[in-house]
């Protein structure tokens, strides 16, 4: 692949993704749910759409340059 930063980029935001995800079923579990939606609804929601964009950036970005390679 021509760029890939994209893809690590991509790979980073989506190993944030499941630590923040971690982070709101352990809060939950320990009964600080007021902790568990703020995150849910704040960080984890704002890593979630960015994380979303950047896998749409990079499908597109390897469609435009014939897609995945067959071994």
């Amino acid at each position: 692949m021509q760029d890939l930063s994209r893809f690590e980029e991509v790979r980073e935001l989506h190993a944030q993704f499941h630590r923040y995800a971690a982070d709101v079923v352990q809060l939950h579990a320990a009964g600080q749910t007021d902790q568990a939606r703020a995150l849910l609804n704040g960080e984890y929601s704002k890593l979630s759409e960015r994380l979303k964009h950047r896998l749409i950036g990079l499908s597109q970005q390897v469609k435009a340059a014939g897609g995945v390679p067959r071994f």
